[in-house]
Parts: C-alpha cells; structure tokens; sequence
C-alpha cells in the first residue's frame, strides 16, 4: 500500500469519526432541550380534600362491586373437588367394605370425620386460599379505581400528584391491605368448625340409613341362617361348625343381595341429596364471602377518610 492511500483511507476513518460524533452531540442537545421543556410541563398538583374524598369513596365501592361479581366464580372453584368426589363416595357407600367402614364409624362417633375426610379433604386449608384470592382481587381493582380517580382529576395527564395527594394515596391503599382481610375472616369460619357441622348432618341421616339396612339385612341373615343350620343338621359334631360357616355365607350374601338392591333403587337419590346439602352449604359460603368483602370495603372507606380529615386538618 502507498502512502498516499494509507493517507486517504485515514482521512475516511477520522470523518465517518466526525460525522456520528456531530450527530451524538446534537442527539444529545435535543433530549436535554426536551427534557427542559417537560420538566417546565409537569406540575406537583394537590388535588383539593373533596375530591380526594370522592376518589377514596370511589376506589372503595368500585373495589367492591367488581371483587363481589367474582364470588360466585371462586366460590364454585372451591367446591369442584367436592363435587368431584361425591361419585367415588357414593360407590364406597354402596359397597360392602363402604358399609362396614361407616357402620363403624357410626358406632364410634366417627362417622362426621369419616365424611369429611372422603368429600371436604383439605377444604379449610382451601377456604383460606379463598379469601386470600378475594383479597388480592379486592386489593388489585383498588388500586386501578385510585389511580383512575387521580388521573381524571389532574389536568393534561402530565401533571403529578403533590406530595400530601401522594401521600393520602399511598397511606390509603396501604391500609386497604391490612383492613379486615377477607382471609382472616375465612380461617375463623375454617377454625370454627362449620364443615364439621355439615358432614355431621350428613351423618345422622346415613347413620338413619345404616339402621334400617343393617335391621333388614339382619332378619334376612336369620332366616337364611335358619336354613343352614338344618341342611347342616345331619353333621353330628361337626354340625356347629357347618352351622357358623352356613350363617357366615348367608350374612355376606344377604349383604351383597341388600346392597345392591338398595343401590338399584336409591343411589340416584342418595347422590341427589348429598349434591343438594352441598349446594346449600356452597350458597351459605358464597354469602359469607360477599358480607366479608362488603364489611371490608366499608370499613376501607371510613378509616381512609379519617385519616385523610387528619392529614388534610394539619
């Protein structure tokens, strides 16, 4: 390479250098200029202590009435592992082992727990996940109303909230976290035992069902036992053997016999009634959880206006 080439191409190289360099300086001359000229656009804007009220009263209703509409949603969420588990229970019920399990747990007390072990496995724990969605529903939708109401009420949409504004803002959505949570409301229901209380119901009318099958099942297994021991009659000393075996047959085949026959007539209503109590318990929750949102939502918007007459009064 020559040096007068050599030359050229360094005098290229230094006025691509130049030329981006120029184009940087400017660059950088009109962010600073715009930057100025937004600066002098945006204003700390106190919004007036009425208007702050109207958007506190606002962002409360409206956080209620749109976490209300979601109840029935949740709610229905909560009770799809029960209702998926009535099928296989009805099944247990009609079955040999299923009547045996609950004739036993009848006679222990148990029969409450057993219920609720096989259709509400792990609803408390459930109800609470609940009310914490409900919350953070409650939460998020206050949230949009307050900085919706702050944006409509400043002007230009470049103006920004002043610092006591800010800070009522802040201080009410803070305390709209902690204010009568839901989920708190849900535990106490969960602690209080009110599934217990349902599947209890539910037993007293099984434990009524278990009385006449096992009193029907028993006068049968007696006159099929009365069979067997004559048939067994010509036995000697072993008579008393083939006559417990005989009735042992009868019992179980009765048994069987019962079931099924009782499974042919009724299950249909069984599953019916179970799926009924179910729905009523279900309704009773969903209630609970509009009047712990409306309790929530009410006692938001009086503490917030509170301690914006404080902040606004100094």
């Amino acid at each position: 390479m020559d040096k007068q080439t050599a030359q050229g191409q360094s005098g290229s190289k230094t006025a691509l250098w130049s030329f981006w360099a120029t184009i940087a300086v400017f660059a950088g001359m009109v962010v600073a200029v715009a930057g100025g000229l937004f600066e002098d656009e945006i204003a700390l804007v106190e919004i007036p202590p009425l208007e702050l009220r109207e958007i506190l009263t606002e962002a409360a209703q409206t956080a209620h009435s749109e976490t209300v509409i979601a109840v029935d949603e949740v709610v229905s969420k909560l009770y799809e592992p029960v209702y998926s588990a009535v099928p296989a229970y009805v099944d247990f019920h009609y079955s040999i082992i299923g009547e045996y399990t609950e004739l036993s747990a009848a006679l222990s007390g148990k029969m409450s727990a057993e219920l609720q072990s096989r259709l509400f496995n792990n609803f408390d724990a459930n109800l609470k996940k609940t009310g914490a969605k409900l919350d953070g529903l409650f939460i998020e939708r206050y949230k949009q109303a307050l900085d919706s109401g702050t944006r409509e009420r400043l002007e230009g949409g470049l103006d920004r909230p002043g610092p006591i504004t800010n800070f009522v803002l802040q201080d009410s959505l803070s305390r709209a976290k902690t204010t009568a949570p839901v989920a708190t409301a849900a535990a106490g229901v969960a602690g209080s035992g009110a599934i217990r209380t349902l599947t209890a119901t539910m037993a007293k009318k099984l434990l009524a069902k278990t009385v006449v099958k096992a009193t029907t099942k028993g006068a049968a297994a007696l006159a099929g036992g009365g069979t067997g021991a004559l048939a067994c009659s010509w036995g000697g000393p072993l008579a008393v053997l083939c006559g417990v075996a005989g009735a042992a047959v009868a019992w179980v085949a009765t048994d069987a016999a019962i079931i099924n026959v009782d499974e042919a007539l009724n299950r249909d209503e069984f599953e019916a009634e179970l799926r009924a109590m179910i729905a009523r318990d279900q309704e009773a929750k969903k209630q609970f959880f509009r009047d712990a949102l409306t309790r929530k939502a009410n006692m938001v918007e009086d503490f917030t206006l509170r301690e914006l007459h404080k902040q606004t009064s100094q």
